[in-house]
């Protein structure tokens, strides 16, 4: 299955009003990135808009022992997240997994999107790969 973002404008996109954190991670993200649950990692969360239009809200979390200081090296960063690893890191990414599965609004999802809490969401948590291991 694919997503295509149907545009009536030029089709620029962008991700806005980020927010990253150092966090333990869940069973979810740990079996992701091939890491013990509770390790350290970044939860980079994101609004993805394209034309003015928000599409959605983009959620990953990357490997904080591959990535030292993703905060305070993303604090200027204006949403180009992979063009910061690869400056930064020289991470290359080689591929993308998306799986589908669904969810509802936490209090800052909400907020982000303007939408009740609770209100039903499609989920597509990202598995990226580079260099054939999981970040």
């Amino acid at each position: 299955m694919s997503l295509h973002f149907n545009t009536d404008g030029d089709g620029i996109t962008s991700n806005v009003d980020s927010n990253i954190s150092l966090e333990e991670a869940d069973e979810a993200a740990a079996a992701a990135l091939g890491i013990p649950a509770g390790s350290k990692v970044y939860c980079l969360q994101r609004l993805h808009i394209v034309d003015g239009r928000i599409y959605g809200f983009v959620k990953a979390h990357y490997r904080a022992d591959y990535f030292p200081d993703l905060d305070k090296k993303s604090a200027n960063n204006t949403g180009k997240i992979f063009q910061l690893l690869n400056k930064e890191y020289g991470s290359h990414l080689v591929r993308v997994e998306d799986t589908f599965d669904a969810a509802s609004s936490d209090s800052m999802v909400s907020r982000m999107l303007a939408i009740r809490e609770g209100t039903p969401l499609l989920l597509i948590p990202p598995h990226r790969v580079q260099r054939q291991r999981p970040v």
